[in-house]
C-alpha cells in the first residue's frame, strides 16, 4: 500500500511539472494590470514630476548649482568651507578634487530614472481608458513630454553628447548628435503648446506644467542653441517667428505680468 502511496504522489508530481500556470499578478502592480485607468494615469504623472523632483534636488551637484558654480558668479568654486568638487567644476580641473572619481553619476542616473518613467506612461498612453476624454490624455501626454523636454534641456548642456531615449528601455545605446536631442526637445514643446489649456497660470493647480510654461521653455531652448550652435533656427523646427509668436502669447494671455518697481522684488532690502 505503501508503495502505491508513493507511485501515485510521483505521478501527481510529474502532472504538475508537465503543465504551467498562468495567473494575473494579485497584489504587484505590473505595466499589464496598472495603466489602465484614469486614476492609473495621474499615479503615472505625480511619478513623472517626482522623477523631475529627484533631479532638482540632488545633494552638491545638481544642474542649477554646477550652472552657478561655473558662471561669475562663484569666482572660484564658492566658499571655502566647501568641498573641493565645487573648486574642481569652477576650475575645470578634476585634480582640485582628485577623490571626485565620477563627479556626476548620481545626476547621470537620477535624469535617466526620470526620463525612464517618463518613457513608459508615453508608451501607455494608448493602454488607458481615457473614457473619452481626449483633453484629459492630451494634458497628461503635454506635462510628461515638457517635464522630458526639461530633463533633456539640463542633460544635452552638461554632458553635451547624451544616448537619446524615446522609448523605455535597458540597452546600451550610443551616444546621439546634440541635434537629435533638441529636435526631440522641440518636437514635446511644441506639442504641449498646442495641446494644454489656455487657461491663466493662476488658475492652474499649483506645481503643474501649464501651456505659457511650454512655451516659455521653448523660447529659452531656442535661445540656447542658435546661440551656442550659432544656428538660426532650432534643429529646422521651430523659426524666430515661431518662437516670438509663442512669447506673445505668454505676454497676452498667461496672466503674468512685471511689476511697476523692480526693487520689490527683494524684499529684504526695505525692511
Amino acid at each position: 500500500m505503501k508503495k502505491i502511496y508513493i507511485y501515485i504522489l510521483f505521478l501527481g508530481l510529474l502532472s504538475l511539472g508537465s503543465c504551467s500556470l498562468e495567473t494575473e499578478p494579485l497584489t504587484q502592480l505590473t505595466d499589464e494590470n496598472f495603466y489602465s485607468t484614469k486614476e492609473d494615469a495621474f499615479t503615472a504623472l505625480v511619478g513623472c514630476y517626482d522623477g523631475l523632483q529627484v533631479v532638482g534636488g540632488i545633494g552638491g551637484m545638481s544642474f542649477p548649482v554646477a550652472s552657478e558654480v561655473m558662471s561669475d558668479d562663484c569666482f572660484g568654486g564658492t566658499g571655502a568651507s566647501d568641498g573641493y568638487n565645487f573648486a574642481a567644476v569652477d576650475e575645470f580641473d578634476i585634480t582640485r578634487s582628485p577623490a571626485d572619481v565620477d563627479l556626476l553619476n548620481g545626476n547621470w542616473v537620477a535624469y535617466y530614472r526620470a526620463i525612464y518613467r517618463c518613457n513608459v506612461f508615453l508608451l501607455k498612453m494608448d493602454q488607458i481608458d481615457w473614457e473619452g476624454n481626449e483633453t484629459l490624455r492630451n494634458t497628461y501626454e503635454s506635462e510628461t513630454r515638457v517635464i522630458r523636454a526639461y530633463l533633456y534641456f539640463e542633460m544635452v548642456r552638461l554632458w553635451g553628447n547624451i544616448p537619446l531615449l524615446t522609448e523605455p528601455s535597458t540597452e546600451n545605446i550610443p551616444q546621439a548628435n546634440p541635434d537629435e536631442v533638441y529636435a526631440v526637445i522641440a518636437q514635446d514643446l511644441v506639442f504641449a503648446s498646442e495641446n494644454l489649456s489656455n487657461a491663466s497660470y493662476n488658475s492652474v493647480d499649483n506645481g503643474r506644467v501649464t501651456k505659457w510654461a511650454a512655451k516659455s521653455l521653448l523660447g529659452r531652448v531656442y535661445l540656447y542653441y542658435t546661440g551656442y550652435y550659432g544656428k538660426s533656427d532650432l534643429v529646422g523646427l521651430v523659426t524666430k517667428a515661431q518662437v516670438l509668436s509663442h512669447l506673445e502669447d505668454v505676454i497676452t494671455g498667461s496672466g503674468h505680468g512685471l511689476v511697476d518697481d523692480f526693487s520689490t522684488l527683494w524684499y529684504l532690502q526695505h525692511l
